[in-house]
């Protein structure tokens, strides 16, 4: 019976997703982190990530709601278009 509840224990730390001990913020951060810095932060609480990448962008680390901090960073710094492709213009320079 022992060894039943240790198999349980290994089980349930080898399927659960690391992320979750940090936030489940991660995910949006991450990309975030790697435009401005090149790295991302994954081992660090969500709140220390977001407070760096507030003081970068903003001077300073705001305080409120994590979730509503987030969407407020992600909309300023227009983090949708992050990686993705600015189409090809012709120069209108040479005209």
């Amino acid at each position: 019976m022992k060894c039943y509840w240790v198999l349980l224990i290994c089980m349930i730390c080898l399927t659960t997703s690391p992320s979750f001990a940090f936030g489940g913020y991660s995910a949006l951060i991450t990309p975030i982190e790697n435009s401005f810095y090149g790295v991302d932060y994954a081992e660090e609480k969500d709140e220390a990530r977001l407070q760096r990448l507030e003081e970068t962008v903003y001077g300073e680390a705001k305080t409120g709601d994590i979730k509503t901090r987030l969407n407020k960073l992600r909309e300023d710094i227009s983090a949708d278009m992050i990686g993705k492709e600015i189409e090809a213009r012709p120069d209108t320079f040479a005209d």
